[in-house]
């Protein structure tokens, strides 16, 4: 069984402030016996080949992506290229699709709140998503992931755990199992052929704040400082 996860921003991230860079992960990732992790920066397409070598030396597969911005709406694609960036709404993404067979996309914390969350957008153009995400921000006696669970239990989506890492620590909070071999289109195969076993720890509704709290906090530091920067 491969351990997967699929959902982590690092230092490189355009629009997070990080405190860990790409190798920095990738060795906290091997600490934790990950098999394969996906690198999804904010609108930045991440396939660095010195970080995907580095990886491969940790027998660690790294899949390229990316957490795009449809508006400002989230959502994960996999095994893309640089292309990607320039996809700006989803009938765009859907063309992008077509043309892209091998790729890969998931809708993150699709009915959190917030404007970045996909919500109706989900169901609107579900021919393009390959998989939903089940965040790992939940506590024991309530979770925005219900409603997603019994939305791709209808549609018959795979339910995939990821832990949405801003946070170090928190990498291997939630993620998932995989019966595959270490090769991208195996693993996207088995996914969708539901061989996978999601391992999640509920946080206490206290670190939810935290959570919540420190990566706002640092967003908004972010942006503020690059704007001084910039002028």
């Amino acid at each position: 069984m491969l351990k997967c996860q699929f959902h982590i921003h690092t230092k490189e991230d355009p629009l997070d402030l990080i405190s860990y860079n790409a190798k920095q992960l990738i060795d906290h990732a091997k600490s934790k016996n990950f098999d394969v992790i996906a690198i999804t920066l904010h609108t930045e397409f991440f396939d660095n080949p010195d970080i995907k070598s580095y990886a491969k030396k940790k027998n660690i597969l790294l899949i390229p992506g990316i957490e795009l911005s449809i508006g400002k709406q989230h959502v994960l694609v996999l095994n893309c290229d640089k292309e990607i960036e320039n996809v700006k709404n989803f009938s765009e993404l859907k063309i992008y699709k077509k043309q892209h067979k091998d790729c890969f996309i998931i809708a993150p914390h699709p009915y959190y709140p917030g404007n970045n969350c996909l919500h109706k957008s989900l169901e609107e153009n579900l021919e393009i998503f390959d998989a939903i995400e089940n965040s790992y921000c939940f506590t024991k006696n309530f979770s925005f992931n219900k409603k997603a669970k019994e939305f791709s239990d209808k549609k018959k989506l795979p339910f995939i755990a990821t832990s949405d890492c801003h946070i170090i620590k928190y990498l291997d909070q939630s993620y998932f199992l995989l019966d595959s071999k270490k090769e991208t289109k195996h693993i996207f195969d088995s996914i969708r052929k539901n061989k996978y076993e999601n391992i999640q720890k509920p946080l206490w509704l206290f670190t939810v704040f935290k959570i919540i709290f420190l990566i706002t906090s640092k967003e908004l530091i972010k942006k503020l400082f690059f704007k001084r920067k910039s002028n």
